[in-house]
């Protein structure tokens, strides 16, 4: 069973609940904003280090602290990775898009396949945001021109061997086939971005990514005299 490092703002497990609370609410406060998994947290109890001064004694240096906490507190990225799989739940994303974006649900034909949404969200989770070439944004419910060939690699990630799914769509060649591919992408990013409102630099809201689509379909790009090619587009 893949283990599940649940971060803020999921529950404390029941297991942790009791080092978690010896934190000092400064450092938890502090740890919650940065989403760090309440295992992280309780380890950093059950060590002694529960005020903010104690964590300034673990580590020398700031730089010290980025280099050896991964290790030492059992976060390194990738260490976890399936457990990143099992919070990545489409129906706590769309539920997430409810209480964030606060508009209605995208169709499942406009958000990510399984396997496109939890790339994204992966890179989330580490306060980025993924860039995809477009072979690569797949629809959950694509068209029959649009449906991917699916292949698994295998990848070593900290000196264990797993599976990963690859998936490959056609390019487009309409510009209704671009539009639908513009959707995926914006739908399946609003999704996974709702999940972590830690990451201060996440500040795309809704309308402001309606209004840049609108503005490359609209008459200065897609819409303009003469119309620019699919190719040109694309």
């Amino acid at each position: 069973m893949a283990l599940v490092l649940p971060p803020p703002p999921a529950d404390i497990p029941a297991d942790l609940a009791e080092d978690v609370e010896k934190l000092h609410q400064s450092v938890r406060t502090l740890l919650t904003h940065k989403s760090i998994p309440w295992q992280e947290m309780a380890k950093l109890a059950q060590d002694g280090h529960v005020t903010r001064e104690d964590l300034a004694d673990r580590w020398d240096t700031a730089e010290t602290a980025r280099t050896a906490a991964p290790a030492e507190l059992d976060f390194a990225r990738n260490t976890h990775i399936t457990s990143l799989d099992a919070l990545c739940d489409r129906k706590q994303l769309l539920k997430n898009w409810d209480d964030v974006v606060k508009q209605p649900r995208p169709k499942l034909e406009f958000q990510g396949s399984d396997t496109f949404l939890k790339k994204q969200w992966k890179y989330c989770s580490h306060g980025e945001i993924g860039r995809f070439q477009i072979k690569h944004i797949v629809s959950a419910l694509p068209e029959m021109d649009e449906r991917p060939i699916s292949t698994r690699r295998k990848i070593t990630l900290n000196g264990w061997e797993r599976e990963e799914e690859e998936e490959e769509r056609n390019l487009p060649t309409t510009r209704e086939q671009l539009k639908r591919a513009h959707l995926v992408f914006r739908n399946t990013l609003l999704m996974c971005l709702s999940s972590f409102p830690q990451f201060t630099q996440f500040n795309a809201q809704f309308q402001d990514l309606e209004d840049w689509y609108r503005f490359f379909w609209g008459k200065d790009i897609a819409d303009r005299k003469p119309p620019p090619s699919e190719t040109v587009l694309l």
